[in-house]
């Protein structure tokens, strides 16, 4: 099989796949899906076909964004960090790893409180555990980070 017909078959697996999907699938992908605004959580079980006609959006738009992602995720060099000095180790998780977390957290907390706006009153004691769970690891985390 030649590169251009893998590009292809990739592609169109991704168009048939569901938003909640390529999401729990593709980290970073939620960023792509809110950029164009697509409802990736309520809306998460429609395919990204589907997505991208309800909306009106260019679909090589879409797609190549998905599409740029998957590579630059499949094009990380893997480190053997048994053999690299534990310094140059430190610097990675605190540079790499700490700001990717923190910035985690935040886009989470975004979208934990979409969820307790949108649907809080259906399911209070439920949401209401998840959102103390989140802030209890929240605050662990920031210790951590510290």
């Amino acid at each position: 099989m030649r590169m251009s017909e893998v590009c292809v078959d990739r592609r169109e697996m991704l168009l048939a796949e569901s938003l909640g999907s390529i999401v729990a699938g593709v980290r970073g992908a939620d960023r792509i899906f809110e950029e164009f605004k697509m409802d990736f959580c309520c809306g998460g079980d429609i395919s990204l076909k589907a997505a991208i006609e309800e909306k009106g959006l260019e679909e090589e738009k879409v797609v190549s964004k998905l599409m740029e992602l998957l590579e630059e995720k499949s094009a990380d060099k893997t480190v053997d960090w048994r053999k690299e000095d534990p310094l140059k180790l430190i610097d990675y998780i605190l540079e790499t790893h700490h700001v990717f977390d923190r910035e985690e957290l935040k886009t989470i907390q975004g979208l934990l409180d979409k969820v307790l706006k949108a649907h809080y009153s259906k399911h209070p004691e439920l949401l209401g555990k998840v959102n103390r769970l989140f802030y209890s690891l929240k605050m662990e985390l920031d210790e951590h980070f510290i």
